[in-house]
């Protein structure tokens, strides 16, 4: 396989910290529900689209994720976008929201062991978070290429 595309559709979500409780004295780590619910939706995307097939493990990676967030309710008015509506969509690029690198850690973490053997394959990563005024998504492309000897 050399190319994978998946949209998951609906507003994008960071990979939250891990928390932490305490029972009997015994401290317990777990992952946050909302956390666990994403990645399986990522997850289930993968599977409809591509089933079992998994990167080969000589292949390094190449990954790139958009993610759209939709602008606040504040931004429109009754005749459509706003002053400051218009002022976001012209500036495109959302510095809103969710922490660009949790957002790609989200992915990644979802895919391993299921698009690729492992995460550390991922030999170039680029992630963007852009403002939509369509349905919020994140868009995942994900490029495997073997390392030739005359590509060195």
């Amino acid at each position: 396989m050399s190319k994978v595309e998946l949209t998951i559709l609906g507003a994008p979500v960071g990979k939250q910290r891990p928390r932490y409780s305490m029972n009997n004295g015994v401290v317990r780590t777990y992952t946050p529900q909302k956390t666990i619910n994403y990645e399986s939706l990522i997850v289930h995307e993968y599977n409809q689209n591509y089933g079992k097939v998994m990167f080969d493990k000589e292949e390094y990676l190449k990954v790139f994720i958009v993610a759209y967030f939709s602008l606040p309710k504040s931004c429109y008015g009754k005749k459509g976008l706003n002053k400051s509506g218009k002022e976001k969509m012209s500036k495109i690029y959302c510095t809103k929201h969710v922490d660009i690198d949790n957002i790609a850690k989200v992915v990644l973490d979802a895919l391993n062991g299921i698009c690729y053997y492992d995460d550390k394959q991922v030999a170039v990563l680029s992630v963007m978070k852009l403002w939509t005024t369509e349905t919020p998504k994140v868009e995942v492309h994900i490029y495997g290429e073997k390392e030739d000897e005359d590509s060195i």
